[in-house]
């Protein structure tokens, strides 16, 4: 009997499927778990079941009588629980349950690597040249380790919560220090360098969420639990954008993936979630580059997932790179074209709290400028390629509602489009264009994406013109750098030109 009705799994039950040992039906089970159960090994394990349409209840319920339930998550229709291997074939052969994903550890995507890059050059090197647009009443979740209380994110820190399972008020904390770095670079506001190292997007509200550990490691049940806590209080909390700077491999299609499921939810709901795409661009034994590194949930497609560029410290665009560790497309299973953009993400300054980057890394470490203070530090990744990003989208966010006071909200799918239509192309040291694969549309232009969001009407009717006025589709770096836009949107497997 499955759980499609309602029954207790008893020992006799259990010493029976045993005797009988039937075959798990594996189609059900993500990579990850079909690996633990072909090594035969006992004990139990963690997963996350989505239980068909209509049988959430009666699954989850099944597993919370059985005192196997650790956390429910209503935003996907599923559900995390420590089972054992002999439940687990159970479930994969039950006929109410969908698919069955590992609780796969999550890790924070950062490295340090060789020019420094200061959060003054990384703003103009993003073509902000004035401060007409802060970030201001745009809220900023950062799904990480945490934020540390510094002086450069008072009274940015409008709520900060501890995910394990569940999400709990705290007192803003970080022993890790990852999120206090993406922070900084979403919104430090400059107060401990005199206004001198500033966030993109310096007035942006902050809304922390912990889920990983003092390793930079948890696991993806808390970011779930995080992702849909922010999204069933987006309205009170303020939030407009969600920023995940972690990931793990991919272990299953997109379509199943709790990660994903979570973050699709959450852009329906109207939030843009910004995701690196992960440090797994070369091989870990030939140190070559290579294709499919993209990591989960890099791989939602309605995600802006982004890669890391070297910008050599300079303000200009023409010797910018992609990094040989930024994870290229495609992704696993489905194929889908990632990722979306890219943005500086080398050797970034922030902000950093005596966590256990701080002390394990002194050679990452970063003397404040002059009459500054604090603690700082270079990281690389396309963890701080995707906070740049998520400062890039808050600035954009409130453009748009500068320019529509009275019109709906940028959607998600808009601002993602005005990202990667403005974003400029990048060439390889031998002068030649890196394909889609490797820098999506192309590193992204907030100068750009600003000129399209402030003249696009957002109550425009399906049919006629949107913008209200024509652009330059090229914007000047450093004062000589001219470049045109990239002007196609890369969706999916498409390529919109």
């Amino acid at each position: 009997m499955g759980l499609l009705k309602a029954r207790t799994w008893s020992v006799i039950a259990v010493v029976a499927m045993l005797q009988a040992a039937p075959a798990i039906a594996k189609a059900k089970l993500d990579r990850q778990v079909e690996q633990i159960v072909a090594t035969g090994a006992g004990g139990t394990v963690e997963v996350i079941v989505h239980p068909k349409a209509g049988y959430t209840d009666s699954v989850c319920g099944a597993l919370d009588r059985r005192g196997q339930l650790r956390a429910r998550h209503q935003l996907i229709g599923s559900c995390t629980a420590e089972v054992t291997i002999a439940d687990l074939a159970l479930l994969a052969n039950d006929a109410a349950v969908d698919s069955i994903s590992s609780n796969a550890r999550v890790q924070a995507h950062q490295i340090a690597v060789a020019p420094t890059t200061t959060l003054n050059v990384t703003r103009t090197t993003l073509g902000i040249t004035s401060g007409i647009f802060t970030g201001r009443g745009v809220g900023v979740a950062i799904i990480d380790s945490g934020i540390a209380n510094l002086a450069d994110f008072d009274r940015h820190i409008s709520a900060f919560y501890v995910c394990q399972s569940v999400c709990r008020t705290a007192v803003p904390v970080d022993d890790y220090g990852h999120g206090t770095h993406v922070a900084g670079l979403i919104g430090g506001a400059g107060k401990q360098t005199n206004g001198l190292w500033l966030g993109v997007a310096p007035n942006v509200n902050l809304i922390g969420f912990k889920v990983l550990d003092k390793t930079g490691s948890g696991v993806t049940s808390d970011v779930i639990a995080a992702i849909q806590f922010a999204t069933i209080n987006r309205k009170a909390l303020g939030i407009d954008i969600i920023n995940l700077s972690l990931g793990h491999p991919i272990f299953e299609s997109a379509a199943t993936d709790p990660m994903v499921q979570a973050v699709e939810a959450a852009v329906r709901a109207g939030i843009s979630v910004v995701v690196a795409a992960g440090n797994y661009g070369t091989s870990g034994t030939s140190g070559s580059v290579g294709y499919a590194g993209i990591t989960s949930p890099g791989n939602a497609p309605s995600a802006i997932t982004v890669g890391s560029a070297k910008t050599f410290g300079t303000t200009i665009r023409s010797d910018d790179r992609v990094a040989d560790y930024s994870s290229r497309g495609p992704s696993w299973y489905d194929g889908l074209a990632k990722p979306d953009v890219v943005a500086p993400g080398n050797r970034l300054v922030s902000d950093m709290t005596n966590g256990t980057l701080w002390t394990a890394h002194p050679e990452w470490q970063v003397l404040a400028p002059p009459g500054g203070s604090g603690r700082w530090m270079q990281l690389s990744g396309t963890s701080m390629a995707a906070g740049v990003v998520a400062g890039a989208a808050a600035l954009a966010i409130e453009a748009s509602r500068t320019a529509n006071p009275y019109g709906p909200a940028l959607a998600p799918n808009a601002l993602k489009a005005a990202l990667e239509y403005t974003a400029t192309r990048l060439k390889d040291s031998n002068g030649v264009d890196y394909d889609r694969l490797t820098q999506g549309a192309g590193e992204i232009n907030a100068s750009g994406a600003l000129d399209v969001v402030t003249r696009l009407k957002t109550s425009t009717a399906i049919g006629s013109w949107w913008l209200t006025s024509g652009l330059n589709a090229s914007t000047t770096f450093g004062g000589v750098d001219i470049q045109p836009w990239a002007q196609n949107i890369v969706w999916g497997d498409n390529i919109v030109w």
